[in-house]
């Protein structure tokens, strides 16, 4: 993301009055996004060769179509000169339609003898029909045309009546020729000032697209791309909203076999890819976990078999599941991103800010630990669900652990105040009792902070993938990144271990009380290989990738080459300077002469 507003949000043809629509966003599956927004739609759609069999003629739901289908569609007078907009979607997750409550004296009576409970307020030649999920949805067999538009109302039927003379007297106008296979999909929506406007788009099944015969400015939709995209790039979009018009109107878009052997052809693929990949390449760009895509092909096979029932709409959510991803990885294009951690924009290292720079070394580089993890999910600002959700899982864990650690030391330290040697009891704290009085204090706040975003994590668990994008992108800085959320999130551990040191340091002190040489003598070989032990530890363990790590080697490197340059050109100045005892004047001068 780059810090803008609503990103996504879709102009229409320069209309500015417009709220920003929304499609339905399957985030459960994973999808990557960049920009969570209204338009994001995190599960791929599909869409087949059409057919000419419903699969959503349910008993309870069955279509009324009038007697004649011959409509004209007239354009009359107060609609002339209406502006067509060209669209993407339709906004049918996100109407929020208000059914009226019904008055206290409302009766309803079957009449006699009713057996039919069908739609018969259809206008002629359009028939109803519902979607598996419930939304009702109207379609006009002899032209082809789709809509939610509710045309039982006179005054919505007339809208649409005059938005396809329009859209043929635009055509007309300009000699573009519509073949009756293409499909039209409206789409009305109220304004704020009450006014409908009119949306449109046509479907080419035989070349899976959506087109439209205005220019339609898209530029909102290549806004999760820091780079620049081609008609070879761009269809990777195009099939995802192609798939998605799909699964919104099912009624003639059955699944036939072919195309359920070519699904099971594009989960065969991942499947394989990920079990490979597992073993080979962690970071691959495939969505979905071995288990996950194994369930998917098994109820891909299932439908295979009975393709035309109603339940078979429910597959098409699959068949574009790697549409956007494809037009986020640059897919086709010279340089695409092979694997997810993979940034096909910047190959330099990233400059880290002064804030954690000179924080990191107090916390122990905790900090860059987490940097660079969330800046592997988070490349180039797009994400996968999966190692989201991995990460998150890793540190509530980690998280709990430093509760319980800390719960241990500070009771350690409630029991080591309580000796008597350690208090003196004459109102004065010694070195020891304040060094153990920062341990209880770190350790407490150790214990606040991990409570804190194990509950943050819990309470909003961000399981999807826009929500996760949204956070991630409300802490990402323009200059520092995510190096703020880095920086709290090793908080438990930094205090925890600033607890550990200052009760050492504490106990230490206690040890060095004595004045027996012997038992000082112990208690320092003992703290001497404690500490050697430590060190050794923490430098065989360190990854020598780590940025401090390479900070301290070059620097020491630097001291070292000064130090030999020093030594280098002090020798032979010595060496003249001093000739040595016993070494007769002239046999210098002549040296020095030679």
């Amino acid at each position: 993301m780059r810090g803008r507003d609503n990103p996504r949000a879709p102009p229409r043809s320069g209309r500015s009055s417009r709220g920003s629509s929304r499609v339905r966003s399957h985030t459960e599956t994973g999808i990557y996004t960049r920009r969570p927004s209204h338009e994001s739609i995190n599960r791929a759609r599909v869409s087949p060769t059409p057919s000419r069999v419903s699969v959503d003629r349910i008993p309870e739901h069955e279509p009324k179509v009038s007697e004649s289908t011959e409509v004209e569609f007239v354009l009359s007078k107060k609609f002339e000169g209406k502006k067509l907009y060209p669209t993407m979607f339709i906004n049918r997750y996100e109407r929020n339609i208000e059914i009226p409550r019904r008055k206290e004296d409302y009766e309803f009576k079957l009449p006699p003898l009713t057996v039919d409970f069908f739609r018969k307020d259809v206008p002629r030649g359009w028939t109803a029909h519902v979607h598996p999920e419930g939304a009702l949805y109207f379609y006009h067999e002899s032209r082809n045309i789709y809509t939610d538009a509710n045309i039982i109302e006179p005054g919505m039927l007339e809208e649409v009546t005059a938005l396809v003379a329009a859209l043929d007297k635009y055509a007309d106008e300009n000699g573009i020729r519509i073949s009756h296979n293409t499909e039209l999909v409206l789409e009305l929506e109220e304004e704020e000032n009450k006014e409908i406007s009119w949306n449109y788009y046509y479907v080419d099944n035989f070349r899976r697209t959506l087109f439209w015969i205005h220019e339609h400015d898209v530029t909102w939709l290549t806004s999760e791309l820091h780079g620049e995209t081609s008609l070879p790039h761009f269809k990777h979009e195009m099939d995802r909203y192609y798939w998605m018009h799909i699964e919104y109107f099912p009624h003639h878009h059955d699944l036939n076999r072919d195309m359920a052997d070519e699904l099971i052809g594009i989960l065969v693929h991942s499947l394989a890819g990920e079990e490979i990949h597992q073993l080979t390449s962690p970071s691959s760009t495939v969505l979905f976990s071995v288990d996950t895509l194994s369930k998917m092909l098994s109820i891909a096979k299932e439908i295979k078999a009975s393709p035309s029932k109603p339940e078979s709409v429910s597959i098409h959510g699959l068949f574009g599941l790697e549409s956007h991803p494809r037009f986020l990885h640059y897919h086709g294009q010279h340089g695409a991103r092979l694997n997810r951690d993979q940034s096909v924009h910047d190959q330099n290292p990233k400059r880290r800010s002064s804030l954690v720079t000179i924080l990191a070394p107090s916390l122990f580089n905790a900090p860059f630990v987490h940097l660079r993890m969330l800046e592997k999910i988070w490349i180039d600002e797009t994400m996968c669900i999966q190692p989201w959700e991995q990460f998150i899982e890793k540190l509530k864990e980690e998280w709990q652990e430093f509760v319980l650690f800390a719960t241990v030391l500070l009771n350690a330290n409630v029991a080591f105040l309580a000796i008597p040697s350690v208090d003196p009891g004459n109102n004065s704290r010694t070195p020891a009792q304040v060094a153990s009085y920062i341990s209880i204090a770190t350790s407490t706040g150790s214990i606040i902070v991990a409570l804190l975003l194990i509950r943050q994590y819990r309470v909003k668990p961000r399981e999807t993938v826009e929500e996760a994008a949204k956070f991630l992108l409300s802490k990402t800085h323009t200059t520092r990144g995510m190096e703020t959320l880095a920086i709290v999130y090793s908080l438990p551990y930094a205090l925890l271990m600033w607890g550990t040191l200052t009760f050492l340091l504490a106990f230490s002190l206690e040890c060095f009380k004595a004045t027996h040489p012997a038992a000082l003598s112990i208690s320092a070989v003992t703290w001497f290989l404690v500490g050697f032990l430590i060190i050794w530890t923490i430098y065989t363990a360190w990854e020598s990738d780590d940025p401090f790590v390479e900070r301290v080697q070059r620097k020491m490197q630097e001291v070292l080459q000064s130090a030999r340059t020093l030594v280098v050109r002090k020798g032979p100045a010595e060496k003249t300077t001093d000739p040595g005892p016993g070494t007769p004047a002239a046999s210098i001068e002549s040296g020095s002469a030679v």
